[in-house]
């Protein structure tokens, strides 16, 4: 299951969902829950709410999977962070007349995929962007894409496309570790997989979940726009199906919506690189300047990228190459913006 990462709450949320009505998810998720093995946290959660005499799927079904787990065990490559031992100890236990609130579903499984995240020895390389170019020719584009009634091209837009670009430059980004016969193996995809990070919100809930664009290495600019808008549009509609969780090689997380300006998001097993996209403003050495006296000085405003990486296989050297060809594409060379 961990091969499904940040995903793996909002599948077994589903997979409840399956277990109370098969006919409440569609054909592919009803092909795949059909032999599915929910993890042992799943399990013990929903006999939990059994005992509780909470509203419950069928048990029967639960059980025998439950069964299934204990008989099968899960493969190294998919072992729990217990197995791993790299969990912090348990934090001391809270006073009683401290409030609790027991983690369960995605939640719980925020905490496993956090936790294994601790077993990926990790570094990351940052980089501060000029972006005025970017967003003249951002600008520009939506003006041609109003004409002839396109779709509104967003910064993230034109990231991702640099991004994959810049994998294309320096592939081993796109690479991760792994092991074969209990060996250590550097895997190398033969396609480049653009995960996106996408908050949406389920039952009053915020749920993460990481679906992909694959094969990006091959689309150009527009059909990367069409891929783009089409998977998020589905993440918050709910129709994505297992297809669209497999196979991630390279994340791309963009907290800079919100304000923040730099970021170090955690790495999953399975994937090379997690790209940080940072929030575009003025350097705060300039924030009290007036906008007409920036406008004269020809500052510009700036974004930092981070580049977190699996260290066994790739290198910072590799890592800053990539982020400085970024940089060189976002500021028009390479023909970027005539691509």
């Amino acid at each position: 299951m961990s091969t499904l990462g940040f995903n793996t709450g909002y599948v077994e949320e589903l997979y409840r969902e399956f277990l109370e009505n098969p006919e409440s998810v569609s054909e592919s998720w009803q092909e795949f829950f059909a032999d599915f093995k929910p993890s042992e946290s799943f399990v013990a959660a929903q006999e939990n709410r059994t005992a509780v005499g909470a509203a419950k799927p069928d048990l029967t079904t639960a059980r025998e999977v439950s069964e299934q787990v204990a008989e099968s065990p899960a493969p190294e490559s998919a072992t729990s962070t217990q197995a791993l031992d790299t969990s912090a100890p348990d934090a001391e236990a809270p006073t009683p007349e401290t409030p609790t609130k027991p983690l369960r579903g995605a939640a719980a499984k925020v905490v496993e995929n956090m936790e294994a995240s601790l077993a990926i020895p990790t570094a990351t390389s940052v980089r501060h962007i000029p972006v005025k170019l970017m967003a003249e020719n951002r600008r520009l584009l939506n003006e041609y894409q109003r004409q002839i009634g396109g779709e509104k091209v967003s910064y993230t837009h034109i990231i991702a496309f640099a991004v994959v670009k810049g994998l294309l430059s320096i592939p081993n980004l796109n690479s991760t570790y792994s092991k074969q016969d209990g060996k250590p193996v550097h895997v190398l995809p033969e396609s480049i997989n653009l995960g996106l990070a996408i908050d949406v919100e389920r039952r009053g809930k915020r749920t993460l979940m990481v679906p992909n664009i694959p094969d990006t290495g091959n689309l150009n600019f527009g059909q990367l726009l069409g891929a783009y808008n089409d998977i998020v549009q589905r993440a918050r509609s709910n129709q994505l199906q297992i297809s669209d969780f497999e196979g991630t090689t390279v994340t791309i997380t963009n907290p800079g919506m919100i304000g923040t300006d730099l970021s170090v998001p955690r790495l999953m097993p399975r994937q090379g690189a997690i790209i940080g996209i940072g929030s575009i403003d003025y350097p705060t050495q300039y924030y009290a300047f007036p906008p007409e006296v920036m406008s004269k000085t020809g500052i510009s405003q700036v974004m930092t990228i981070t580049s977190t990486y699996d260290h066994r296989v790739i290198q910072g050297a590799e890592s800053g190459a990539f982020l400085a060809h970024i940089e060189q594409l976002l500021r028009g060379e390479h023909g970027f913006y005539e691509s």
